[in-house]
Parts: structure tokens; C-alpha cells; sequence
């Protein structure tokens, strides 16, 4: 979270302490003000929808912008929530962000 907020305009919340406790990861963070995404989606109109869908664009479209560090990789954990755990490298970078 640091990383985006050092290198975007995306609001970010600040991290005030993460931990592990009794093996479970926490992070305890400043709260952002505002509402999750869904809230109220159902009975906002379309236009409302299409601004929140290009903002939410406009956020993907600036982190996918970031320069990888040098000698970094992207890549994807797969199946978290069936328990397996292993790391999918793409082919490269530019592969990767032109799918």
C-alpha cells in the first residue's frame, strides 16, 4: 500500500501497525472516507455506475502504469481458499500487461 501511495494519486489508507497474532495476519489501518463500492449499487442510476466504472478504470489504468522495479516479476497466487499455495510467474512483464 505504501508502493501506491508513494507512486499514484490513489488514495491510500496509512498503515498504523500489522501483525500476526495466534498465526492470522492484521493490519490496522487509518479508515478512508466513504463507501465500499456496492454499497447501493442496485438503486443508483446508470450514470452513477458508468462514473464509478471509469474511476475504478482510471485507478487500474494508473497502477498498471507503475515501472516494475528492476529485477522484479509479476506474478499470481492461485487457490488460496483451497489451500494450495504456489506462485504462476508470467512470461514477462510486457506479456502480462498486454493480456
Amino acid at each position: 500500500m505504501r508502493f501506491i501511495s508513494q507512486h499514484t494519486s490513489i488514495p491510500v489508507p496509512r498503515v498504523i501497525s500489522a501483525f500476526i497474532h495466534c498465526g492470522q495476519t492484521y493490519i490496522l489501518m487509518e479508515r478512508i472516507k466513504g463507501d465500499m463500492i456496492g454499497v447501493g449499487w442496485v438503486q443508483r442510476n446508470e450514470e452513477s455506475k458508468a462514473k464509478l466504472l471509469s474511476k475504478l478504470k482510471s485507478i487500474i489504468q494508473e497502477m498498471r502504469e507503475i515501472p516494475a522495479p528492476e529485477g522484479t516479476a509479476i506474478a499470481s497466487m492461485v487457490s488460496i481458499i483451497l489451500g494450495i499455495h504456489y506462485c504462476l510467474p508470467s512470461q514477462s512483464t510486457k506479456f502480462f500487461l498486454d493480456q
